[in-house]
Parts: structure tokens; C-alpha cells; sequence
């Protein structure tokens, strides 16, 4: 049976690049890249999604109750407006989404030869599989037990997947998200062949943020409107 978790801090994976903007909220531009355009309508769901849960995150590091429906999230084209009264929440909100997105594939290697050590235990090491590799992701199944997320690859990015995990049957890798451990998993013969690759989410919720934020990350860019 595979061993594979899901870790909590996907809940924490921050995805955008934007600035602020405005006295009383902050309007995004969304730029839809060329992959993205066949998801457009849930790209832009998925922002507001998205931009809704980082408010409620930096409200909570401010001691300040809210809600997901308290955040007014308003759509225009491929413009979105988040409503925001305070200007230390739209400040921090800008500085907190300008870090690139990314998202490294590490094996599990000895710590003395790891660039990145998780929990005092675990080291890993970067393998040539990145988010320039990932095209798409999406929630494949879910029930009462988690959800499967598939993740699909460019056509490049399948054969260096599939390359990459032939060579490491029996052994671990963990998935990086901006730097953070978010998934590890025992490689299986199966997951070589295949140019997919299905992960295991024990939450359906954390799925739904996983899968937007990922998404979001790869396929868009945001700039603020002035």
C-alpha cells in the first residue's frame, strides 16, 4: 500500500504577485497565460477563492474575527476587487503575494548530503522537476475519506516525470510548495509509467485550497490596478 500524507501547511501556500492599491480595497488585474486560457472562468473563481482565504489568514495574525463571507470579493472581466477598510491588512496583503510561485520536486536523501531538512529528521534534495514542468491540477475524486488530486504534466515535464521516478522506485519524494514541505510519497512502479501523477489529500477542504492556490500560481499573474 502506498505511504503517502498530506501535510497542514498547504493551508498556509501563498500563491500571487501583486501590490496595493486604492483607500478602501485592492483591484487585481488577472493575466491568464497561454495554458490557463481553457480554464479562465475557474482560474478567476479560484482567485476570488483564494484571495478570500489570505485576507481571513492575515485578519487572524492581526487578532481580527472574520469570516470567508465577510470578504467581499467583486469581478469585473478579468479584474478582481477585494474590499479592505484597513490599510495595514492591504499592505500586508501586497507584500505577502509578491513572491514568485514555485513548486520543487526533492528526494529523500541522508541529511548530510540535504539542501532542505523538514522536521529535524528528514532531508531532501532537489530533483529537475519544477512548476515549469506541472500544466494543470484538479480534484479527481473526493468522499468522506479525502480527495484525490490529479496532477498533470506538460508534454516535457511527463518524460522527465516519468524518467526522474523510474529511477527511484522504493524511494520517497517529497512535493515543495514556495518552499514548504506540503506532500510526501513512496514512488511505486506505477507512478513511472504513468504521465500523470495522482496524490492522496486526507481533507477535501485542504484539496480545494491545494488545487486552487496551485493553480492560481502556475497559470496566472497579478498585477495591481491604480
Amino acid at each position: 500500500m502506498r505511504t503517502r500524507y498530506a501535510s497542514a501547511m498547504l493551508a498556509f501556500i501563498l500563491l500571487v504577485a501583486c501590490n496595493r492599491n486604492g483607500n478602501e480595497g485592492i483591484t487585481f488585474s488577472i493575466d491568464i497565460d497561454a495554458i490557463g486560457q481553457q480554464y479562465s472562468q475557474e482560474l478567476l473563481q479560484s482567485a476570488s477563492r483564494m484571495l478570500r482565504r489570505r485576507v481571513i489568514a492575515i485578519a487572524a495574525q492581526q487578532d481580527i474575527q472574520m469570516q470567508e463571507t465577510d470578504v467581499q470579493v467583486e469581478e469585473d472581466g478579468t479584474n478582481l476587487t477585494v474590499q479592505i477598510s484597513d490599510e495595514d491588512m492591504r499592505q500586508q496583503l501586497a507584500t505577502e503575494m509578491r513572491d514568485p510561485f514555485t513548486m520543487q520536486f526533492m528526494e529523500e536523501v541522508p541529511l548530510d548530503m540535504a539542501e532542505v531538512i523538514v522536521a529535524e529528521t528528514q532531508g531532501f534534495k532537489s530533483i529537475p522537476l519544477t512548476e515549469e514542468d506541472i500544466a494543470w491540477l484538479h480534484i479527481a475524486h473526493q468522499d468522506e475519506n479525502g480527495a484525490q488530486v490529479l496532477i498533470t504534466f506538460t508534454e516535457n515535464g511527463a518524460a522527465q516525470k516519468r524518467e526522474l521516478f523510474a529511477e527511484r522506485i522504493e524511494q520517497n519524494i517529497g512535493i515543495f510548495v514556495r518552499g514548504m514541505p506540503v506532500y510526501k510519497m513512496l514512488v511505486e512502479s506505477d507512478d513511472a509509467e504513468e504521465d500523470t501523477l495522482t496524490i492522496n489529500i486526507p481533507h477535501a477542504e485542504l484539496a480545494e485550497v491545494f488545487v486552487d492556490d496551485v493553480n492560481v500560481g502556475l497559470r496566472t499573474t497579478f498585477s495591481v490596478v491604480e
